[in-house]
């Protein structure tokens, strides 16, 4: 079964197994190492690791026991709750890192928060910008946006992208 098939049925696994769906792809593949999406998804830790991920990196919630006890490699900002004045700026040297580790492992890593929209959608674009898949913050913003459209940085984490990066980024 290629990547691309075993994550559509990934996403609807966990949509058809939720109380509460949502309709939105619970987990994106934004490129061949990185991944994004909601908490949710943590709950299916084989099927991750059977994806290929090896790494999971969890903003402002933690993993659920499957990828807390799995194999995986994490790194947990917990400190980061969904507000404007949330600083996940500070955090970006320590991702950075991880992610270079992640890469040069030839590993994936899968990014998270709570719906995957705001704090996680804000790391993924830092991601992309600082490690060069994209040569703009703006270029990086429209790669994550594609994958993932309904993401929604908050307006804070916005401005904290803009001057983290010295560069402008129009979300409209």
């Amino acid at each position: 079964m290629s990547n691309e098939l075993f994550l559509n049925d990934l996403n609807t696994l966990i949509i058809d197994s939720s109380k509460n769906p949502d309709r939105v792809n619970p987990i994106s593949q934004i490129n061949e190492y990185l991944f994004l999406g909601q908490g949710r998804t943590t709950l299916y830790g084989g099927m991750l690791w059977k994806l290929g991920i090896t790494h999971i990196l969890s903003i402002g919630r933690s993993p659920h026991g499957s990828v807390k006890n799995g194999p995986f490699e994490k790194l947990e900002i917990l400190d980061a709750p969904d507000l404007e004045q949330t600083d996940l700026s500070k955090h970006f040297p320590t991702i950075f890192e991880f992610v270079k580790k992640v890469i040069e492992q030839n590993g994936k890593v899968y990014v998270h928060c709570e719906m995957g929209c705001s704090r996680a959608a804000t790391v993924m674009i830092a991601i992309i910008r600082h490690a060069g898949y994209a040569n703009s913050l703006q270029s990086a913003y429209n790669q994550v946006k594609l994958k993932r459209p309904w993401i929604a940085p908050n307006l804070g984490f916005l401005e904290q992208l803009r001057k983290f990066f010295s560069e402008s980024l129009d979300c409209s």
